[in-house]
């Protein structure tokens, strides 16, 4: 196949440019297809440090819609913690650390064959962590500030225990400068 060099005598790829690139247009209105259908991007591009034009992976957390990229806020990933055995639960582990199961999980769904369950911490909490959790079998108790659990995986509430009922989503942020839990609903 030939490469066509523009600003260099020796191009190093199909169509090579040395130089700024310019697009007249990008208005998707004026842009049309072989059936005169206005064109839609599928893909967006990005240069790396050499200056070569690659296709960019999209996240989830992203949609290219009608030419457009907005940010996906109503898709929240759901993970399941193993099922608890303990009525009370120091240190929850819920697998939201680095290379675990749940790492990149906002919700995670707990499960106690005893139904109910006593939360008194959390493991695996890092600055600015935004997690819901969904008690599946019964109710959740969170004791605040609890010695039963690690004062890094401690909860904070704005005042006393927190009981969460079955199926009632609970909203905890991490905060660095504490080194605590806090539930936020």
């Amino acid at each position: 196949m030939a490469q066509v060099g523009i600003g260099t005598t020796e191009p190093s790829s199909m169509l090579d440019v040395n130089g700024g690139v310019r697009v007249r247009t990008t208005d998707a209105e004026l842009l049309t297809d072989s059936r005169d259908q206005p064109i839609e991007a599928t893909y967006a591009l990005g240069t790396d440090e050499e200056g070569n034009m690659v296709r960019l992976k999209i996240g989830d957390n992203l949609l290219l819609e009608g030419n457009s990229l907005r940010a996906n806020n109503r898709k929240v990933d759901i993970g399941d913690a193993t099922t608890f055995v303990l009525p009370i639960l120091n240190n929850l582990r819920l697998l939201i650390l680095p290379g675990e199961v749940n790492e990149k999980k906002e919700m995670i769904r707990v499960y106690n064959i005893l139904g109910d369950m006593i939360v008194t911490g959390i493991e695996g909490g890092t600055d600015g962590e935004h997690i819901y959790i969904l008690p599946m079998s019964g109710s959740v108790t969170f004791l605040p500030l609890d010695i039963g659990s690690l004062s890094i995986n401690q909860i904070l509430t704005n005042g006393g225990i927190k009981v969460f009922d079955q199926y009632e989503v609970i909203e905890l942020i991490y905060d660095g400068n504490s080194n605590k839990w806090i539930i936020i609903n």
